[in-house]
């Protein structure tokens, strides 16, 4: 997968994810929570990147063949630590009302899940990957 292609696509996705925040914003539960969804969006969008470039790393690797696999898990189980960690420490901080912080937080979730694991299958299906700009 080039890095263009890479970067097409989460571009595409960051505005999916973007206009659908934006929208929950047009709501007073929604603005109360702008900060919480910008922190969760930049969270999942740099792991996302990081994720990418990691991946492209480990999946051109020939000498160690479970390399990727490996790369997989770590990310997964970051994944979920770094969301554990941001819900805690926002909810010790802020101390939200409602649960309404939470709709923001699992869009998303979901939309840089799918493309992590868009991102994971194209890369993992690649025999090498050429590690040039």
């Amino acid at each position: 997968m080039s890095r263009k292609l890479f970067w097409t696509v989460l571009a595409v996705v960051s505005t999916l994810s973007l206009g659908l925040l934006w929208a929950l914003t047009r709501t007073e539960a929604g603005r109360a929570y702008l900060d919480f969804s910008v922190l969760s969006f930049l969270l999942f969008f740099g792991l996302s990147v990081g994720l990418y470039e990691v991946g492209r790393i480990s999946s051109s690797s020939t000498a160690n063949k479970y390399a990727f696999i490996r790369v997989v898990m770590i990310s997964v189980f970051l994944k979920m630590m770094l969301s554990i960690i941001l819900l805690f420490v926002y909810t010790k901080v802020s101390h939200p009302s409602t649960r309404f912080f939470l709709i923001p937080f699992f869009i998303n979730y979901l939309v840089f899940t799918v493309l992590e694991v868009w991102v994971l299958m194209r890369l993992g299906k690649t025999k090498t990957v050429e590690i040039t700009d």
